[in-house]
């Protein structure tokens, strides 16, 4: 065995001690800040059932580009931006709860809904009716349960991310 080699093997094993035994320190600790939480306390609605209410609405659309049919909508079952169903659902229930007293905050009670979609090659028109009841909201009242936001996880940070679950 050469000098040049035994030379090698001394410092090799001299480098491998001193970095055996070297040690690191991390003094970063993980340290959770709770959010601000928002809870709320739950409300129920007194809903006055009242009497049946029936409408009608129809949407239509020519060449895909061209639309037409009703232009008064309740939003909450679609708008003028909707697909053509949901556009005549909306017309629909706009022109059921609000020909009596116009525009109110009333809903409708289990409505049962008709679609008759008539699709030709170039056009497609669709109408729907819809029939249920007039529900008049009377006030909401308290129910005296409170809804609190859900626990955050807090994830493992550094090597044990590796290997949790979470």
């Amino acid at each position: 065995m050469s000098k040049n080699s035994i030379y090698t093997c001394v410092a090799f094993a001299i480098s491998f001690l001193i970095s055996g035994c070297t040690s690191v320190s991390d003094s970063n600790q993980f340290v959770n800040i709770p959010n601000p939480t928002i809870s709320s306390t739950n409300s129920v609605a007194d809903i006055r059932i009242a009497n049946p209410v029936k409408g009608s609405g129809c949407a239509s659309q020519f060449l895909l580009i061209f639309t037409g049919g009703d232009n008064h909508f309740l939003e909450l079952y679609g708008n003028g931006s909707s697909g053509l169903v949901a556009k005549a659902k909306a017309a629909a229930a706009y022109n059921a709860l609000t020909e009596a007293n116009g525009l109110s905050t009333d809903i409708i009670v289990n409505p049962v809904w008709e679609v008759t979609d008539t699709n030709w090659l170039i056009s497609r028109d669709v109408c729907v009716d819809v029939v249920g009841f007039r529900g008049k909201i009377e006030g909401f009242r308290q129910d005296g349960t409170v809804t609190h936001p859900a626990p955050e996880v807090v994830k493992p940070q550094g090597l044990l991310a590796r290997f949790s679950p979470f």
